[in-house]
């Protein structure tokens, strides 16, 4: 089950990401504030980098796997990943947009897309363990 789980976390991750930066939520506001034109890119560029994008959340959801257990309750587990979220992801993330003069709806938008990420992929784990 915990493959399962890894493999839905990744499929989880390319699907909010697709609907996250998509002009129907946040692609046009994200763009705009890192000064970007629509991305151009091959084929090949793209399948390398959803591939490789894919993999990285394959095995960020295999380890998440195995820190949930039927010990803890959904609450609790979404609770840790919230925590953990906020000491790796958004605090980190903060500090360098600050350092580098972005905008904290950057900030927002990026953080944002890894807490309902890690929540989801949390969920799946918690679900088929």
């Amino acid at each position: 089950m915990i493959i399962l789980s890894a493999l839905l976390g990744g499929l989880w991750s390319m699907l909010i990401g697709t609907l996250w930066y998509s002009n129907l939520l946040f692609g046009r506001p994200w763009r705009h504030l890192l000064g970007i034109k629509m991305i151009s890119m091959t084929s090949q560029d793209m399948a390398r980098t959803f591939g490789t994008t894919f993999v990285l959340y394959f095995f960020a959801a295999l380890l998440l796997a195995f820190s949930v257990g039927p010990w803890y309750t959904v609450g609790s587990n979404l609770m840790a990943i919230v925590l953990v979220w906020c000491v790796f992801t958004f605090i980190p993330m903060a500090v360098s947009n600050l350092y580098t003069a972005r905008s904290w709806k950057l900030t927002l938008i990026d953080a944002g897309y890894q807490l309902v990420t890690f929540l989801g992929i949390t969920f799946i784990a918690v679900y088929l363990h």
